[in-house]
């Protein structure tokens, strides 16, 4: 099993950046980094990393291992740009990262065959995916997780998906 997690949701421009911090698999905390330009928003993701890295050295210098899974995926457009030029920093600061597609996140919540029907306008429809993968994700966390999330940050619920997806994952790997 897993043991320190760190799950990001890179977002973009307009929306945030939500960070996830596990340890022994369960969710210890959130934090979520408003959106700004790249660099900015890419260094407060480092710094935040970097203060949970801290906290997982012990009182004689061991550091305990730490995974960082990002979750990744290719669209169209400027917010390609922005996505990337993240997911490069985080590559060059932290050379074994880990990555999960949108898609793969969807089938661990049961939200694979999720479709937008004809007649709903797309935002109705952004709303209606991010209430649904909320509703998938309470039941999977534990205890005092489930207090530890701020369900109004769509990208922090997102980051807290992510997490769960990877650790399952590794799980399921390590029977």
């Amino acid at each position: 099993m897993i043991k320190n997690l760190i799950a990001i949701d890179p977002g973009f421009k307009t929306s945030g950046l939500g960070i996830a911090f596990f340890e022994n698999g369960l969710l210890l905390r959130t934090q979520y980094v408003r959106p700004k330009g790249w660099l900015e928003s890419t260094c407060e993701a480092i710094e935040h990393i970097e203060k949970y890295k801290e906290s997982l050295t012990n009182y004689v210098g061991e550091v305990f291992p730490l995974e960082i899974v990002i979750e990744t995926s290719y669209y169209k457009g400027k917010a390609a740009v922005y996505h990337l030029q993240f997911l490069g920093a985080m590559q060059h600061m932290y050379r074994a990262i880990q990555f999960v597609y949108p898609q793969t996140v969807k089938k661990y919540l049961g939200l694979s065959k999720s479709r937008k029907p004809k007649e709903t306008k797309k935002k109705a429809w952004d709303i209606e995916k991010k209430r649904l993968v909320a509703e998938k994700l309470k039941p999977l966390l534990v205890g005092s997780e489930i207090y530890r999330l701020d369900w109004a940050l769509d990208d922090v619920v997102d980051a807290v998906a992510i997490g769960k997806t990877f650790i399952d994952k590794l799980n399921r790997e390590a029977q």
